[in-house]
């Protein structure tokens, strides 16, 4: 359970940093095991190849969506942490603590 929850704009910033990376590596480890198994797909026949080949359709479909989200969460965040900055600086303004 979180005791406490500090957002501000640099830890959404990072935050949205991290995501990126870790979409990154995600891709990479399925880079290769896609590679893997098109390898071995070349030794299937028959119904085999034909369920990878359509298993292999539908994971990519699926892939591309998680990318799509990645990307649209990411600039959300980057969008929000600009937003929440800016709205900051607003209030210090407002209050007479910033030129």
């Amino acid at each position: 359970m979180i005791d406490h929850l500090e957002v501000t704009p640099a830890r959404l910033a990072s935050t949205a940093q991290n995501v990126k990376a870790a979409g990154a590596q995600i891709d990479a480890l399925i880079e290769a095991l896609t590679r893997e198994a098109a390898m071995l797909s070349t030794q299937w026949s028959g119904d085999a190849q034909q369920a990878y080949a359509l298993a292999q359709g539908r994971f990519g479909v699926s892939l591309a969506s998680r990318t799509a989200l990645l990307t649209k969460m990411c600039g959300a965040l980057d969008d929000l942490a600009t937003a929440y900055s800016d709205a900051d600086l607003a209030g210090a303004r407002g209050l007479g603590l910033t030129a």
